[in-house]
C-alpha cells in the first residue's frame, strides 16, 4: 500500500516534504540578525515579508524569462510549465502561479537528485541536474525537470527549478502522449537525475545523447529557455543573500512554510469533520475502451486531511496510469486554489496531508506500466475527485459554502499533429485548444465560459492565427458550444468547439488521445447537472471551387452534420489535404436545481446562443416567446409546476414523508448544513437529516439520504444533448428528489447498477 503523509512519510527514491513541524505561536518581531554558532537568525516582521514577495517574485520571474526564450507554443502560448524555488532541504519555498500540480512532484525531483548525487558525481557551483523519470517527479517524460542548486560563499542555500512540456523526448509517437504504449519504455527517454551542466558548462557528451533521440530540433531551445530561468532565479536569490545575509534568508525560507502550515490548518479547524466521497471515471487507456475507476474517499479531522484511493482500480495495461507523483499533482493542485487560496503557496501546505494510494494501482503505478497519459488521464481524474470531495466540505460549513464548486472541464481532449509544415519541414504539433472547457459553477454564480481548469491560474490557448501561422492547417471556426454547459441553479460555463482543415500540405498524421467521449466527467454539484462530454470527428473532404480545389465550406452546419464519430483514442489517423477535424470539449459542471435558475439568466443563455430554447423548457422550464426576446412568466410558472408533480409521481405511493417542525419555538435544534438542500437536527433527542426547503425527514444522521428521496436513473442524455446514446455509454444520470417537495437535491454519474454512492458523512460537534 502506497501510504504517505507529507510529514513523515518518504519514498526511498524521492521525499516530499520535510518532517512536519508543530503549529506554533508566531515569533515576536525582532530584528533580523546573523546567525551565531549559538543562535540561528531571526527575521523580524518587516524583512520576512519583503523577502517572501522577492521569493515569490524571483519564481515568477522565471516563467517571465522562460517564456520569453522558448521557442514552442507549448510555453510562449499555452504556459504549460512551473517554475519553484526551493530551500536547501528540497522543500519548496515559492512557485510561480502556472501550472499547480507539477510542484508538488518537483520535489520528488529535487529530492532525488539530492540523495543520488550528492556523492557522486557531487552538486557543485554552476552546476545544473536534468531529470524526467516519472518515478522521480515527473508527471511523464514529456515533462523534464531541469533544477540547479544555488551556492551562496561556498554554501548551498537553495534550489531552482523549473518543469517544462517538451513536443518530444523519442518515444515511438512524438508530442509526449504514447497512445499504443504496453510499458513505459515505448514512452521515450526516461532520465535519472543526470548533471548536465558542470560549474557553468553544458556537458557536450549528454546533450548530444539527448539530440540523438529527439525529432524536433527546437526542443533544444526550450531546454536552454530552461536553463535561463533557472539561472535568473539563482541570480535572485544570491542578491537576496548579499543584501540580508544567507542566514536570514534560509530562516525567512523556514518561517514562510512554517507560516503557511499554520494558516492552512486554522482553516481547516473551521471546517467541519467527516468523510466526503466521490468516484470518477476513465473511459479508454490508450489500447481498448473499459471503466477503470478513481474512487477517492476524503476524511478531515482535526486540522489534517486524509485522500484515500482505495477502491481504485488496479494500474492499466495502457498509458492512462500516475506515479504517486501523479497522486499528489492532483490533489494538491485543488488544494491550493479551493482551500489555501489566500496562503503563500509552499510546501508547508502539504505538512497536514495524507495520501493512500494502493502500490499497483491506477493512482500509484509501478514499472513497467506506462504513465504518458498520467497528467491528463488519471491525475485529470484525481483532480476531479478532489474538486468534489473538497467543494462537499466547504458545502458543509456554514462559514465557507460559498467556495464549493462543481467540476471544472472533466476531461481534456488531446489531439497531437506531425508531418511535413507548409514550409516543407518535419514537424510535432500538440494543440492544447481542449483546454479552454467550461469552469464548474459556483454556489453563488455560474462558470465562467472557455475558461479552461483551475489548475493553471495563467494556461491559455494560442489564437488562431498562431495556429494556422505555424502549421498547416485553415480553421472554419472556434467559439463557445451550445447547450455544453451544466444545468443548474447557476449553469456550468460552456466548452469550446473548433473545425479546421488540412491545407497547405499533402497530409497530417493525427495522434487522438481524450477521456470523457463515452462517460461524463464534469459532474454538478448539489442536483446540478453534469456538463456536455468530449467528442471528435472529421469529414472527408470533397472537390469544388474552394482555394485549390478544395470544398468550399458554406455552412458550418452542413459539414456537422456528415461528422464521422472518431473514438476516444487512435494512435495514428492521416488526413489529407482538405479533410476536415472538429472536436469540442465538456462544459463545466452546474450547481444546484435548475428548476430554480432565474428565467432571466435563462433567456440570457439562449439569446448568447449557449442555450438551446428547446433545453431551456425541457431541463429549467422556462418558456420563451417565439421570437425568444422575453420570458413567459405563466407558462413558465406552470412548466415548473409540472416538472415538480412529475418528481413526486415518482414516490410510487410510498408512506407520506414525515416533515419536522424546524421553528424557532419547535424546540428542535438545527446542528449542521449538509449542502445547499439538506441539514443535520436534533429533534426529539434524535439527530436527523431533513430537507432545508420543507422540513421533509431523509432518515438518521449516518445514513445515506439519497436512500430516502424519490430516486430517478435514466441515460446520459437526459442531461442534455451533448451527451453519449444510452447503448454507447456504461453510466447513467441519477437524480435524487425530495420527496415531500420534489427538490432535486443530488445528481450524479454512475455505473448502470452501481451501489447509490454516499456522498458525505458528518461526525458530530462540527464547527
Amino acid at each position: 500500500m502506497g501510504e504517505m503523509n507529507s510529514a513523515t512519510d518518504r519514498p526511498a527514491a524521492a521525499k516530499l516534504a520535510t518532517a512536519a513541524k508543530p503549529a506554533t505561536a508566531a515569533k515576536p518581531a525582532t530584528a533580523a540578525q546573523p546567525a551565531t554558532a549559538a543562535q540561528p537568525a531571526t527575521v523580524d516582521a518587516v524583512t520576512f515579508e519583503v523577502l517572501r514577495h522577492k521569493f515569490w517574485q524571483a519564481a515568477e520571474e522565471m516563467g517571465v524569462i522562460l517564456i520569453q526564450a522558448s521557442s514552442s507554443p507549448v510555453v510562449t502560448e499555452v504556459q504549460d510549465f512551473a517554475t519553484a524555488l526551493f530551500d536547501a532541504r528540497g522543500d519548496f519555498v515559492a512557485m510561480g502561479s502556472n501550472v499547480i500540480p507539477h510542484v508538488a512532484p518537483m520535489q520528488f525531483a529535487v529530492r532525488a537528485i539530492m540523495e543520488e548525487c550528492a556523492g557522486n558525481p557531487g552538486i557543485g557551483a554552476g552546476d545544473a541536474f536534468i531529470v524526467n523519470d516519472p518515478h522521480r517527479g515527473a508527471m511523464h517524460q514529456s515533462d523534464i525537470i531541469i533544477a540547479a542548486p544555488v551556492h551562496y560563499r561556498g554554501e548551498l542555500v537553495a534550489w531552482t527549478a523549473c518543469h517544462c512540456h517538451h513536443l518530444d523526448v523519442g518515444a515511438m509517437i512524438p508530442g509526449g502522449f504514447t497512445i499504443g504504449a504496453r510499458n513505459i519504455y515505448q514512452e521515450g527517454l526516461r532520465l535519472p537525475p543526470l548533471r548536465f551542466i558542470e560549474a557553468g558548462v553544458v556537458r557536450k557528451d549528454i546533450w548530444t545523447m539527448l539530440f540523438n533521440h529527439i525529432r524536433v530540433p527546437r526542443v533544444a531551445l526550450d531546454l536552454k529557455a530552461q536553463i535561463a530561468a533557472n539561472n535568473v532565479g539563482g541570480k535572485r536569490i544570491g542578491e537576496m543573500c548579499e543584501r540580508y545575509g544567507a542566514q536570514v534568508v534560509k530562516a525567512a525560507m523556514g518561517e514562510l512554510l512554517d507560516y503557511s502550515e499554520r494558516r492552512l490548518r486554522a482553516r481547516l479547524r473551521e471546517l467541519p469533520d467527516g468523510t466526503f466521497r466521490h468516484v470518477d471515471r476513465q473511459d479508454h487507456d490508450g489500447l481498448t475502451r473499459g471503466i477503470y475507476r478513481i474512487v477517492m474517499t476524503l476524511t478531515k479531522q482535526g486540522d489534517a486531511l486524509h485522500f484515500d484511493f482505495t477502491g481504485s482500480s488496479d494500474q492499466a495495461p495502457g498509458f492512462i496510469n500516475c506515479c504517486i507523483g501523479g497522486a499528489w499533482a492532483g490533489v494538491f493542485g485543488v488544494l491550493l486554489p479551493w482551500i489555501a487560496y489566500d496562503m503563500p503557496w509552499n510546501a508547508g501546505l502539504l505538512r497536514p496531508v495524507k495520501i493512500t494510494a494502493p502500490d499497483g494501482s491506477l493512482c500509484n503505478a509501478k514499472l513497467p506500466a506506462p504513465v504518458s497519459k498520467g497528467g491528463t488521464g488519471t491525475m485529470w481524474s484525481i483532480r476531479n475527485a478532489a474538486q468534489l470531495c473538497l467543494s462537499k466540505l466547504l458545502g458543509a460549513s456554514d462559514a465557507y459554502w460559498q467556495e464549493a464548486m462543481a467540476i471544472w472541464e472533466g476531461a481534456v481532449p488531446i489531439a497531437i499533429l506531425s508531418g511535413k509544415n507548409q514550409f516543407g519541414d518535419y514537424f510535432g504539433y500538440l494543440n492544447m485548444d481542449g483546454g479552454a472547457g467550461g469552469c464548474g459553477a459556483v454556489a453563488h454564480r455560474d462558470g465562467t465560459d472557455t475558461a479552461g481548469n483551475q489548475v493553471s491560474p495563467t494556461m491559455s490557448i494560442p489564437n488562431i492565427e498562431t495556429h494556422e501561422a505555424n502549421h498547416p492547417v485553415l480553421y472554419m471556426f472556434r467559439r463557445q458550444r451550445e447547450d455544453s454547459p451544466g444545468a443548474g441553479k447557476y449553469r456550468g460555463g460552456a466548452g469550446l468547439e473548433e473545425m479546421f482543415m488540412v491545407y497547405d500540405t499533402g497530409e497530417l498524421n493525427f495522434t487522438l488521445t481524450s477521456n470523457g467521449i463515452t462517460v461524463a466527467n464534469a459532474e454538478g454539484l448539489y442536483g446540478g447537472l453534469p456538463g456536455s462530454s468530449n467528442f471528435w470527428g472529421m469529414a472527408p473532404h470533397a472537390p469544388g471551387a474552394g482555394p485549390g480545389g478544395i470544398e468550399q465550406v458554406n455552412s458550418v452546419e452542413e459539414v456537422l452534420g456528415r461528422l464521422e464519430p472518431l473514438p476516444s483514442g487512435m494512435p495514428q489517423l492521416t488526413l489529407k489535404r482538405g479533410d476536415l477535424f472538429y472536436f469540442r470539449c465538456t462544459g463545466g459542471g452546474g450547481y444546484g436545481d435548475p428548476i430554480e435558475r432565474d428565467p432571466a439568466g435563462v433567456l440570457a443563455d439562449v439569446q448568447a446562443a449557449l442555450l438551446s430554447p428547446g433545453e431551456a423548457e425541457r431541463v429549467y422550464g422556462v418558456v420563451l416567446d417565439s421570437a425568444r426576446s422575453r420570458v413567459q412568466q405563466a407558462e413558465t410558472r406552470a412548466r415548473r409546476a409540472n416538472i415538480r408533480d412529475a418528481r413526486l409521481a415518482g414516490a410510487d405511493g410510498r408512506t407520506a414523508p414525515q416533515k419536522i417542525n424546524r421553528g424557532r419555538d419547535s424546540g428542535n435544534t438545527r446542528v449542521a448544513r449538509v449542502g445547499e438542500y439538506l441539514e443535520q437536527i436534533e429533534a426529539g433527542g434524535e439527530r436527523v437529516t431533513v430537507c432545508r426547503c420543507c422540513g421533509t425527514r431523509l432518515g438518521a444522521a449516518g445514513t445515506n439520504p439519497k436512500l430516502a428521496a424519490i430516486q430517478r436513473e435514466g441515460p446520459l442524455l437526459e442531461a442534455g444533448p451533448l451527451f453519449p446514446a444510452d447503448d454507447n455509454t456504461p453510466c447513467s444520470l441519477r437524480l435524487y428528489y425530495c420527496p415531500g417537495c420534489g427538490v432535486q437535491f443530488a445528481a450524479e454519474i454512475a455505473e448502470k447498477g452501481s451501489a447509490v454512492l454516499e456522498d458525505a458523512v458528518l461526525r458530530a460537534g462540527q464547527p
